[in-house]
């Protein structure tokens, strides 16, 4: 019984959603930027979308994923990265 009850427990846990928002200040001043920032985050394991917007500097990230590697990986592609916040992902019903 109690094995049962474990395996249900775990199960639910793992398919639970997990998805996050987060919210990067990029230096990005051009479209060139914006694509190099674009295919870095991209490549992370995790990544459901993102986007990016040039003229307020800021990229959204939603999925499960650490907010420290994306800010890493967006570093190590040469552009300078802070996080500005992290939250739960809206659902669009």
């Amino acid at each position: 019984m109690l094995a049962l009850y474990f395996n249900f427990v775990f199960t639910v846990l793992i398919s639970s959603d997990s998805a996050q928002k987060i919210e990067l200040k990029v230096n990005m001043k051009c479209q060139k930027c914006r694509t190099e920032v674009l295919k870095a985050v991209t490549k992370v394991p995790g990544v459901d979308h993102v986007s990016a917007n040039v003229e307020n500097e800021v990229v959204t990230i939603i999925g499960d994923v650490d907010p420290v590697l994306v800010t890493s990986k967006v570093r190590k592609a040469g552009k300078r990265a802070e996080i500005i916040g992290v939250g739960p992902a809206r659902r669009e019903n």
